[in-house]
């Protein structure tokens, strides 16, 4: 595959993982997709919970229970114009029944 058109294909992966997080390029061929985490608002739920003596807790514990931790993502085109998202294809699909785990390359 030409450089142009690996090129194009990281833009299209750009656009779409460009939704759910902030990109820095990683290579030429390459990305991450830094996606922030959730956060509870513990001072205002302590004091909701003070409030409404003790009904809060509950609100408070769905919430922690829930709560997601930031997480970092490697994208990657390689020579023959898959991308690939953290070892997996991504596009083309792969032939198989399923995503085919391979470790990803360093370019």
């Amino acid at each position: 595959m030409l450089a142009d058109e690996r090129r194009a294909r990281l833009d299209q992966a750009m656009g779409v993982y460009g939704v759910c997080g902030h990109i820095t390029p990683a290579g030429p061929y390459q990305f991450q997709v830094s996606v922030e985490g959730s956060t509870v608002p513990h001072v205002l739920y302590l004091l909701l919970s003070i409030l409404t003596c003790g009904l809060w807790l509950v609100v408070w514990l769905i919430h922690v229970s829930m709560q997601k931790a930031p997480s970092l993502h490697v994208v990657r085109v390689d020579e023959y114009g898959a991308v690939w998202f953290d070892g997996t294809v991504w596009w083309p699909p792969p032939a198989g029944d399923g995503p085919q785990q391979v470790p990803p390359a360093h370019t």
